[in-house]
This record gives C-alpha cells, structure tokens and sequence, in this order.
C-alpha cells in the first residue's frame, strides 16, 4: 500500500511517487526537452505537483529515457503491428514493412506487397489510416524496403506523379510535426497525408524491369583479371580446335533453351574469358547465333527466335 494515499502501488515499481496535483491555475513554465522529432520541444505552462512521498526497492534504478532514437525504437515496433493488421483486413499480402528512424519511426513505412491489380492503391489507403502515419510508400516484392537506394529506384523507375501519388488533406495529424501551423491549446492540429504506389503499374510488362545480372559477381577476384584466369580444360590454350569445341557446346546449349551471356560464362566457367568470347564470335560469324524477344542468345532459325518487325512500305 501506498504510505500517503488509500490505494496499492505497482509491486515490482522501482520507485514510486505519492503525490497531489494542484488546483487548476498552479502552473510553472517546463521544458524544453527533446522530443521524437529529433528537434527541441516547446516551453510550456504544466501543473505544479505536490509530492507527498518517495518510496523504492533497495538499490532502485531510475532510467531517464534518451531522446530520440530510445523512443523511435520502442515507437517503430507498434507501427509494424497495426499497419499489418490494416493490411491484413484489407486483403493484401504483405513481404516487408520498414517503418524508417528517417521518419522518427512515427510518421514513414516502406511497404512491399505480393501485387494484384490496384493493390498498391488498396495497400496505401489501409496504410494511411494506422496511427500517426504520415508518407507512405509501397512498392513491389522484389524491392528490399531496407535499402533506401532500392526504394529510390523503385520510386523513380515506376512512379507517375499525376497517377501514383495520393494526397489527403485535412487528415488528424501529431501535434509535435514541426510543419504545421501553430495551433491554439486544445485544438487538435489536421495536415496531409502523403502515399507514393511505387508498384510496377498496370499494363506495363513486367520484362522492362528485369535487373543487370553480372557474370562471376559473386565469385571473381581481381587477381584473376590482372593475371588472366587459367583455364582448367585446357591450361589456357586458345587454339581453334578448342574454340570450336566449345561453340559446339554453347550451340547446343542454347539451342534447348535460350541463355543470357552471363548464363553462358557461368555454366561454362571452367574456360578462359576470352576463349567463351571467342566461341561467340565463331557461331555470330557463321550466322548461328541470333536472340530471343528477351535478347537471350539462342540458335538462328529455331522456335525460340525472335521475329523481325515488319518494314515500312
């Protein structure tokens, strides 16, 4: 039981302070102290409190919490749940969220979605009502909404303004957001909210978005590119028979199935660099080698060769 008042205390409180708020009119300036925004509050005019008495554990710890990121991180994790749960009832499968310390995890997500048809409409709309939340962008499941470079990318390559962006004026907004007019005491300010549909758009096929692949990224050394690479079959010999050889190889390859040149290097990258090159340019030079509608090297002639457009009369 409290000492000084008729009610129980939390058990396991560290400290405990029994006390009385005085009547209205009792106030004293207070602050300014950091907020979440990352900038410095404002003064302001507080209620006075008469403190009764002080009880604590033995050895009591008093935490005085840092500002900001000590909040943004504790404040981010409850923007997860609900924007989750407003996605959920919304219908729309979600991969990643990111709510951003870039918007003092109060007030930006990055939000990417397994995409239907006008789901990214859909997604920002349910978004948008979760909390204090302010700009939101989604985008598509192949965007990693961690890498503010990717979704830069994803806004810039997929975005139409007059189409994709959404503004909603007149929405309840936080009374800390530095850029909204003073608003007199009690009034609870309104702003915009902002979303950015930074999906690939409907109509719009998905092959212009396939990414640069890159032959040996996850393996080349640089040693191997200022000493030349060896090559295991043939210890670097580039003679013509072993040329033909494997164009034979590659012709055969490709003509199952279409193949990228960095699917090539790779599945035949036990060879030289340039001995790959050069089978190439053996079965371009005897008209063997043409491209699929994706720009896939395939073989002259067969079923997956891309067609040429009709000429102009």
């Amino acid at each position: 039981m409290c000492e000084t008042i008729d009610m129980p205390c939390i058990a396991d409180a560290e400290i405990v302070l029994e006390a009385e708020i005085l009547p209205t009119g009792w106030t004293h300036p207070e602050g300014r102290f950091g907020e979440f925004t990352r900038l410095m509050g404002g003064l302001h005019w507080n209620p006075l409190v008469r403190i009764k008495a002080i009880t604590m554990r033995r050895d009591a710890i008093y935490y005085a919490l840092h500002m900001p990121w000590e909040n943004t991180w504790l404040a981010a994790p409850t923007r997860y749940a609900v924007i989750r749960r407003a996605l959920k009832t919304a219908g729309v499968q979600v991969k990643d969220i990111n709510v951003t310390l870039g918007g003092c995890g109060f007030w930006h997500a990055v939000i990417s979605i397994k995409k239907q048809a006008g789901e990214g409409k859909n997604a920002l709309m349910a978004a948008l009502t979760a909390m204090d939340m302010k700009h939101v962008v989604i985008v598509d499941d192949d965007i990693d909404v961690f890498d503010a470079t990717d979704v830069e990318w994803a806004i810039a390559t997929r975005v139409q303004g007059d189409k994709d962006i959404i503004i909603i004026p007149g929405a309840r907004a936080k009374p800390l957001d530095p850029s909204l007019p003073v608003t007199p005491p009690g009034i609870v300010p309104t702003g915009a909210k902002v979303g950015v549909d930074a999906t690939i758009p409907e109509g719009v096929p998905r092959e212009r978005y396939e990414r640069i692949a890159y032959a040996y990224a996850d393996r080349a050394k640089i040693d191997e590119y200022l000493h030349g690479k060896a090559d295991q079959s043939s210890i670097g010999s580039k003679d013509e028979k072993t040329i033909a050889d494997l164009a034979g190889k590659i012709h055969t390859l490709i003509d199952a199935e279409p193949k990228y040149y960095q699917e090539i290097a790779e599945y035949f990258g036990n060879y030289d660099f340039q001995v790959v090159a050069r089978a190439l340019g053996k079965l371009h030079s005897e008209e063997q080698l043409w491209q699929d509608a994706r720009g896939r090297a395939c073989v002259r002639g067969s079923k997956f060769s891309a067609k040429a457009p009709p000429q102009p009369e």
